[in-house]
């Protein structure tokens, strides 16, 4: 039983889940928490890069892509590795208005390690819609 657990711990510190969720002390990531406030699902794509001075246009060719959805009134968490994150941003979201097909949004603002956040912190986007058909909007902060 304590190796089932011990290799539980050990199998979480390796997926990048932070120190608070898996247990490990030490842990060295970034939270991305991605908050649907709409009543549709939401498909989004992340960019990440080591190289804290990428641009949004490296990120989107060059960078390491996330891709999920976030169901309607959902918050999704991503955890990034700060070792191999110094910069990030949400590439695309679409809301899902028929057949994964509605609004566009991009935040082509970077939030880069340092400049904008730190190991430990919480990036969070929150979408929201006023109609869910037509338009959707997206609000991004690093957590206090």
């Amino acid at each position: 039983m304590v190796r089932a657990i011990l290799l539980t711990i050990l199998a979480a510190c390796m997926m990048g889940m932070t120190a608070q969720q898996s247990g490990c002390q030490g842990a060295r990531t970034l939270t991305v928490q991605l908050v649907n406030d709409t009543g549709r699902d939401i498909d989004f794509t992340l960019a990440y890069s080591a190289d804290a001075d990428a641009s949004f246009a490296d990120l989107v060719d060059d960078g390491t892509e996330i891709s999920d959805t976030v169901k309607a009134g959902e918050v999704v968490f991503k955890f990034l590795n700060c070792d191999a994150t110094g910069a990030v941003a949400l590439e695309l979201a679409v809301l899902d208005v028929v057949a994964g097909v509605g609004p566009i949004t991009i935040d082509d603002f970077v939030y880069r390690l340092d400049d904008h956040w730190t190991c430990g912190d919480t990036l969070q986007y929150r979408f929201t819609s006023s109609n869910n058909l037509t338009d959707l909007d997206v609000d991004s902060h690093v957590l206090p």
